[in-house]
């Protein structure tokens, strides 16, 4: 959904009244997220949109706090509180998310023979530092922010759980230790309140604090990332555990739908599929906004094919749900 006026890439396509979250979002449903496998997997075009996009979002939305803006229309600056788009709230899981995918995409451009803009690098510092000032402050990432004081409007949940993955990357990119301090201590956090309580929350921009999938992949990536990172075993435990609960979220059989429904006509199958939150009580294909990389990762440092065996159903659930000319899937 490349909106070339703006240079990014939208939410969701073009409607004639569209609602400012279809046009363009930080993270969790778009912004800088979408680019990663465009400019892993694309051609010219998409890895020069892919620059673009992140240039456009690294030069231009970022507030004084050293946060960014969660939402625009191309025009100007949204919160993330949907019932007021005109406050300044903005969603943690969307900064843990862009901070994390910016250094995964300066990683790929530096592969493939780009210089990282200096500029781009200072963005990506701020916004760190922003992450490690909230942590001193408050002990906690919270779920909502002031995007332009930097303060904390709503606390608890496990909405920002990519944030110890971000920071992890940030203290490789810019040899800084206090990014992993705070990256661990955060994780330690995370583990010792939610992933205890069996519950993270707060991840989905839509479901206010009810437990959800998302958040639940993001804090299995961030402990993936960071027994890469540290080779301290017991990251290697939390995700071995947070893998265990995430599981529960996804589909481990073939539902019946009825029989003249659309998907029982194309024989869906939904072993695989992941549960949204308990808020929405869907299933869709794939894990929302995430590969789902961490369960490959996770394999090969232990050896149990569990994780990839649970990988593996959630990838192959995905291709089925594409409409294309061959298998046409109506919209109702």
């Amino acid at each position: 959904n490349w909106r070339e006026e703006h240079g990014w890439y939208g939410v969701g396509p073009r409607t004639a009244n569209e609602p400012v979250y279809d046009n363009w979002q930080l993270g969790w449903v778009g912004g800088c997220m979408t680019t990663q496998a465009l400019l892993f997997a694309g051609n010219e075009v998409s890895r020069a949109r892919a620059w673009r996009n992140l240039d456009n979002i690294l030069m231009q939305s970022q507030a004084d706090s050293g946060f960014f803006w969660g939402m625009s229309d191309g025009r100007r600056w949204y919160s993330d509180e949907f019932s007021n788009p005109d406050s300044r709230l903005v969603l943690t899981r969307k900064v843990a998310d862009a901070l994390y995918f910016f250094f995964k995409q300066f990683d790929l451009f530096k592969k493939q023979g780009k210089t990282i803009p200096e500029q781009w690098e200072k963005a990506t510092a701020r916004q760190a530092d922003a992450l490690v000032k909230l942590w001193k402050r408050y002990g906690q990432f919270g779920q909502f922010v002031d995007v332009q004081t930097g303060e904390l409007v709503i606390g608890a949940t496990t909405s920002a759980a990519a944030a110890p993955a971000a920071l992890a990357l940030a203290s490789r990119y810019f040899h800084n230790q206090y990014y992993l301090a705070t990256a661990e201590a955060a994780a330690s956090l995370f583990y010792k309140r939610d992933v205890a309580a069996g519950i993270t929350n707060g991840g989905p921009g839509d479901a206010l604090q009810a437990p959800d999938s998302e958040s639940a992949g993001a804090l299995l990536e961030s402990f993936v990332v960071l027994y890469e990172t540290t080779r301290d075993r017991k990251w290697l435990r939390a995700a071995e555990d947070m893998a265990h609960q995430f599981a529960t979220w996804v589909v481990s059989y073939d539902y019946t739908f009825p029989p003249a429904s659309t998907f029982a006509r194309l024989g869906m199958q939904t072993t695989g599929a992941v549960w949204a939150n308990v808020q929405n009580r869907h299933a869709a294909p794939a894990i929302c906004t995430s590969s789902g990389e961490s369960l490959l990762r996770l394999f090969r440092a232990t050896g149990n094919r569990f994780y990839l065996d649970l990988l593996r159903d959630i990838a192959h659930g995905i291709p089925q749900y594409l409409s294309h000319a061959g298998r046409t899937i109506p919209a109702k």
